[in-house]
């Protein structure tokens, strides 16, 4: 069963609301960023996150050091990963 957002708990609640405000900080900066998801599941938190950052969104579920190394370097010279 799929809990709604605030059926956890407060400190969870305030933790994401805190990431939220971090994430819009981050954007507002115009910092260029990229959030990497290695879970094996790519989570829609983690799209929501960079999105709120206006940040590239990469989900490599099977990635390993190299893995990260190929994709960030993709990026820092311009190309998809």
């Amino acid at each position: 069963m799929r809990r709604r957002f605030g059926a956890c708990c407060a400190s969870c609640c305030r933790r994401i609301s805190c990431q939220g405000t971090a994430a819009r900080r981050f954007a507002a900066s115009g910092t260029q960023g990229v959030v990497i998801d290695i879970s094996a599941r790519p989570q829609p938190e983690a799209a929501a996150i960079a999105a709120a950052m206006r940040a590239r969104y990469l989900a490599l579920p099977r990635a390993d050091a190299r893995g990260v190394e190929q994709a960030v370097s993709a990026l820092q010279f311009g190309k998809t990963a």
